[in-house]
């Protein structure tokens, strides 16, 4: 067994391990039972080739996002999500995730979505949020197209980020981290 997220799955600069490494994480993710596919590619003034500086962007949309769910004590009813940091042409970062809704009609989060994007004043073409439907696969497969080995063989695990680690919340304990997948 390998987890994934603790970047023990050794991977070597070969297409079919690459393949194996993104087939075991969609697989990974799959287990969560995601609900919505969300991407996020902020405006270009906010644009960073920083992993650390895109993070706290992301934090803070995320945290508007989760306080129009839930206003009252938002951070202890948090919903789970996975992110996959991604680098563009320009090797800046955007995001994909996969939002694990299970307790909000679909309605509200779309709205909480749109009052996240009027907050902010993005454009539509800021954060596309679509459902996971009758092929949940593909949407694995594409947010997690740009993980591949590094030169020492290994994946870059940083560009995984668990909600609950991106607010910091219960760190050193987490029932996500016990997930684990088959190196197929």
């Amino acid at each position: 067994m390998t987890d994934v997220y603790h970047n023990e799955l050794r991977i070597y600069k070969n297409k079919k391990k690459t393949k194996e490494l993104r087939k075991a994480t969609a697989k990974w993710v799959h287990g969560f039972k995601p609900t919505d596919f969300i991407s996020i590619q902020f405006p270009t003034k906010q644009r960073s080739k920083s992993l650390d500086t895109s993070l706290k962007y992301l934090k803070t949309v995320m945290k508007y996002f989760e306080k129009q769910l839930c206003p009252c004590n938002w951070f202890n009813k948090q919903l789970f999500f996975i992110a996959f940091a991604e680098i563009n042409a320009a090797k800046q970062y955007h995001f994909h995730i996969f939002l694990c809704n299970d307790r909000y009609p679909t309605d509200k989060i779309y709205d909480a979505m749109d009052k996240t994007v009027n907050h902010f004043n993005f454009s539509d073409s800021v954060i596309d949020i679509r459902p996971i439907n009758t092929t949940p696969y593909k949407a694995y497969f594409y947010g997690n197209k740009d993980l591949k080995a590094n030169a020492r063989g290994h994946f870059e695990s940083s560009r995984i980020i668990l909600s609950n680690e991106l607010f910091m919340k219960d760190k050193t304990i987490s029932p996500y981290k016990e997930k684990t997948v088959h190196n197929t």
